[in-house]
């Protein structure tokens, strides 16, 4: 799991945790995600995230998240739960897309 944080650009640098939230029950406890395989993707100026179900990387859960100055949005979200050696996450279903 990877840990992430805000930094202000303020003389008194202040710090804080990433909170990950869905905007929807995917049937679990809690709708906080984890920053598991966590990259910043410099040319969508986005958060990826990337759950791995296994090694192989063809199942598990990819989101895609957008900072809006207060925290980070949720701008797209994918899942594919059959570990098929078939496809990786571009290629996942996309279950939700913020427009």
């Amino acid at each position: 799991m990877s840990l992430a944080w805000v930094v202000s650009r303020k003389k008194t640098l202040v710090s804080r945790a990433v909170r990950l939230r869905l905007p929807f029950n995917r049937g679990v406890e809690s709708n906080d995600m984890e920053l598991m395989n966590a990259f910043f993707d410099e040319k969508t100026r986005e958060l990826v995230t990337l759950a791995k179900g296994r090694g192989l990387t063809d199942c598990g859960i990819q989101t895609r998240w957008r900072y809006d100055g207060d925290r980070f949005r949720l701008v797209r979200y994918a899942e594919e739960p059959s570990c098929d050696s078939w496809h990786g996450p571009d290629a996942w279903p996309t279950l939700w897309i913020t427009r």
